[in-house]
């Protein structure tokens, strides 16, 4: 049975509920842009016309889709705070998390990658749940950065 088919043969309520998730997921994800850009416009006076104009790049990056609010808030956040200071907006430190994040169920991170991952966690969420992280072993300074834009490099 093809995908369609299964599809077809489902329970329409069941549709729906996936329907009105992504619906409201959407919602969910515009209100966020307006509050982030009215914040925005508002530490940038200056740029205000550019971060008006930035909603068309505030849409839900491939990396980003079906990962927490919280994770897209810091995308759209530091996009529009890029605009802002008038630096390069498409790739954000929450994207670069989600992407290394995807990457290392599949590799086991060397001590720059792991280190390059906390910061960016603690850039994006303030906090840890439940608690601390294991300490990072020693890493080469430097290379967490080197580590993030090299994935900024990649999903450009």
């Amino acid at each position: 049975m093809t995908e369609k088919q299964a599809m077809i043969q489902s329970d329409p309520l069941d549709l729906l509920d996936t329907v009105g998730g992504l619906i409201g997921g959407a919602f969910a994800c515009m209100g966020i842009a307006e509050e982030e850009i009215a914040e925005a416009r508002k530490n940038y006076p200056a740029r205000a016309e550019e971060i008006n104009g930035a909603f068309g790049l505030l849409y839900t990056p491939e990396i980003l889709q079906g990962k927490a609010l919280q994770l897209y808030r810091m995308h759209v956040k530091e996009v529009v705070a890029r605009i802002g200071e008038g630096l390069e907006p498409r790739v954000s430190n929450a994207m670069v998390l989600a992407a290394l994040s995807e990457w290392s169920l599949e590799h086991m991170p060397n001590q720059d990658a792991r280190a390059a991952m906390e910061q960016l966690y603690l850039e994006v969420f303030d906090e840890i749940p439940g608690g601390e992280i294991l300490p990072t072993p020693e890493y080469t300074p430097g290379r967490a950065a080197q580590v993030i834009e090299g994935v900024r490099r990649r999903l450009r």
